[in-house]
């Protein structure tokens, strides 16, 4: 899928979206670590957004982890790359991808 395809505010609105949900999802981890730290108890409809919120984070860890496997050899920022990455998710990988087939003449 090429990101050009996309309405470009399209693709602006997932990426703010995609970053305020893993920043959520990060913080409904946090809370989770602290209630299991504490012994207290989290409502059961709450677990299952921590689950949906593990996937969300460990997909997003492992583009991010691409993504920084992919510009390292390249010269690139990689830490950056690896971080906007993590919150953006598909879509800043793909912003990623495509920069460097702008770069190689592609």
């Amino acid at each position: 899928m090429k990101l050009k395809a996309l309405n470009p505010k399209f693709v602006q609105l997932i990426k703010i979206v995609s970053t305020l949900l893993i920043s959520n999802a990060m913080g409904l981890e946090l809370w989770n670590l602290y209630a299991v730290f504490t012994h207290q108890v989290i409502p059961s409809f709450i677990q299952i957004l921590v689950i949906i919120a593990h996937l969300a984070l460990l997909s997003h860890f492992i583009e991010a982890i691409i993504a920084g496997f992919y510009v390292f050899p390249r010269g690139g920022n990689y830490i950056k790359d690896g971080i906007y990455t993590f919150f953006t998710g598909t879509v800043g990988l793909l912003e990623l991808w495509e920069s460097e087939s702008k770069i190689m003449g592609e």
